[in-house]
């Protein structure tokens, strides 16, 4: 390589701004902050042995991070989805806990359907895939941005930048596909069972694929019409490659009758309900 090309790159590597990729996610702390509440959290469940009135403190702290959350986005964040496993397996550590017999996946769950019409077909279940792939990407952001508080970390002062834990591919992707498809899903809004309430089609999308729930605990915890969650999600994957086929999507489904329930906590405390029946 001549000294003139490599002159020309390095000018290149520096034109390029470095882009903050917590500026481009859903976050309510920085990810060193985070960092400190999530181990302050395990240190406390450690500490107390996982017993129940620890377990129920760090879920009412958990229910508040979802409540900011939505009342932000419309979804969860990347925050609650970890503390939301953190409840979890503080459950599993815990003497009383009995796990669900045969236990699958969402996506697996929903493929299982003995109604072929209500799976995903071949670009849903890739748009799901890509989905997964992404918030996967977003969780490790936040454990890499958040190791200064446990001794480990980059250097000082060095900004993450999306490649740093996307890679080229899933960060084009993310660009091309992801950001257009959420801008336009977070704006649905899905009427609940009661009619002066709804809910967006990014939470229902993200309870499933991210939090794994099965798309009829989904209806129940969001209190919606039963199917609701599964036609929604499969509304949101089939527009995952051209979003604009979303548009006035929530305008289109009848509205509830408005003596309906209120939705019940656990729309965003995250508890799963729901007998695991097939959506109509």
């Amino acid at each position: 390589m001549s000294k003139q090309s490599k002159v020309e790159k390095r000018l290149e590597k520096l034109a390029r701004k470095p882009v903050k990729l917590d500026d481009e996610i859903t976050l309510i702390l920085t990810p060193k902050l985070f960092g400190f509440v999530k181990l302050l959290c395990e240190r406390y469940l450690q500490t107390s042995k996982f017993d129940p009135p620890s377990r129920d403190l760090v879920a009412r702290f958990a229910f508040a991070f979802r409540q900011e959350a939505f009342n932000r986005f419309g979804h969860d964040s990347v925050e609650t989805f970890i503390l939301g496993n953190l409840i979890k397996a503080a459950q599993q550590n815990s003497l009383i806990f009995k796990p669900k017999p045969g236990r699958v996946d969402s996506i697996s769950h929903i493929q299982y359907y003995t109604n072929k019409n209500n799976r995903f077909d071949s670009e849903q279940q890739t748009a799901a895939e890509h989905i997964q792939r992404v918030w996967q990407a977003f969780g490790k952001f936040l454990v890499i941005g958040g190791r200064s508080m446990e001794g480990g970390g980059s250097p000082r002062g060095q900004v993450l930048s999306p490649l740093d834990v996307m890679g080229e591919e899933l960060w084009d992707h993310y660009k091309t596909l992801y950001k257009p498809w959420y801008k336009i899903a977070s704006q649905i809004n899905i009427h609940r069972i009661r009619a002066a309430t709804s809910i967006k089609m990014t939470a229902i999308t993200f309870k499933i694929l991210v939090e794994d729930f099965w798309p009829e605990e989904v209806d129940d915890a969001f209190a919606l019409v039963k199917g609701t969650s599964l036609r929604t999600l499969k509304a949101a994957l089939s527009a995952y490659w051209s979003p604009e086929r979303l548009l006035g999507y929530g305008k289109k489904l009848p509205k509830p009758a408005p003596d309906g329930q209120r939705a019940p906590l656990a729309a965003v405390s995250g508890a799963a309900g729901g007998k695991g029946q097939e959506a109509a």
